[in-house]
């Protein structure tokens, strides 16, 4: 069984490094790897944002046992990053989560106008975060 792609990427925007719920924060958009496209989400400018991204990878086989008919299996928080900078009005920024090995991933941020990086970009660490919050 093909499905055409292996991963689904989540992207979700709070306002703090502990990625804590409040209004106007939570998911910003989702994508499948085999259905690719872009998609844009409005965010406020001037405040700093952090933008946690999770990329979820799947299967398609039998569960361990193979008690069961095949299906699909997701690996939920395979690979989360967490990044935090101030968005500027007027500008547009292109978010690219890639992996290069397993449960190793890299977020980058650019902005489209200068096609670099914001220079208040910051790393921060995934795990302030709960896993649901890229999820």
């Amino acid at each position: 069984m093909h499905l055409g792609g292996r991963s689904l990427q989540v992207y979700a925007g709070y306002r703090d490094s502990r990625c804590s719920r409040s209004t106007g924060t939570g998911r910003l958009g989702w994508m499948l790897t085999y259905a690719t496209v872009d998609k844009t989400a409005v965010v406020d400018a001037g405040q700093r944002l952090y933008l946690i991204a999770g990329l979820h990878e799947y299967s398609v086989g039998g569960p361990p046992d193979q008690s069961s008919e095949p299906g699909m299996y997701m690996t939920h928080g395979t690979c989360r990053n967490l990044a935090s900078f101030i968005p500027q009005a007027g500008h547009s920024y292109e978010i690219i989560q890639e992996q290069h090995r397993p449960h190793t991933c890299e977020l980058r941020v650019l902005d489209q106008g200068t096609d670099a990086a914001p220079s208040d970009l910051t790393v921060e660490d995934p795990r302030n975060c709960p896993l649901e919050a890229a999820g």
